[in-house]
Parts: structure tokens; C-alpha cells; sequence
């Protein structure tokens, strides 16, 4: 099941393909994110839509996939995979 509130996953995991193995805060992932897209809106982005490891009501479909971007470490921390 896909949210209607998830987008830009295309935009996301091409921007996290560079930092592959590294660990980043929310707040991080959304500034890599509003440097390259600036008008984006902020409520779409939830990175926690797109963990191989953690549940939302409505996540990404690339949660339940390979192509998770996420994994989940702490609220609001990530490993990008």
C-alpha cells in the first residue's frame, strides 16, 4: 500500500544514492532534499515512509522492497541502505 501523503521517491533515493552507508538526521535529509528540489513540500518527505524496518499506516512501497531507502536506527535517524 502506497500513502497518498508519499512522494518523491525517485527524487530521494537518487539524492541518498550518494550517501549510501552513512547515517543522517531528519533534519539533513530534508536539507539535501530542499537543496536540490526548493520548492518542495515538506509534509510529502517522511523519511520514516521509506525504512525497510519500521511500519507506518501508509508507507512508501519501497518499504517492504529492496529499494527501501532507510533503515531505521533511532526516531528520526537513519542509515541510508
Amino acid at each position: 500500500m502506497s500513502s497518498a501523503f508519499v512522494r518523491y521517491h525517485n527524487e530521494l533515493a537518487e539524492l541518498m544514492s550518494i550517501h549510501k552507508g552513512e547515517i543522517l538526521q531528519c533534519q539533513e535529509i530534508h536539507a539535501i532534499f530542499k537543496k536540490n528540489f526548493p520548492d518542495y513540500d515538506k509534509k510529502y518527505l517522511q523519511p520514516s515512509d521509506h525504512c525497510v524496518d519500521h511500519t507506518n499506516k501508509a508507507p512508501c512501497h519501497c518499504s517492504t522492497k529492496i529499494t527501501a531507502i532507510f533503515s531505521r536506527i533511532q526516531r528520526g535517524v537513519y542509515r541510508v541502505i
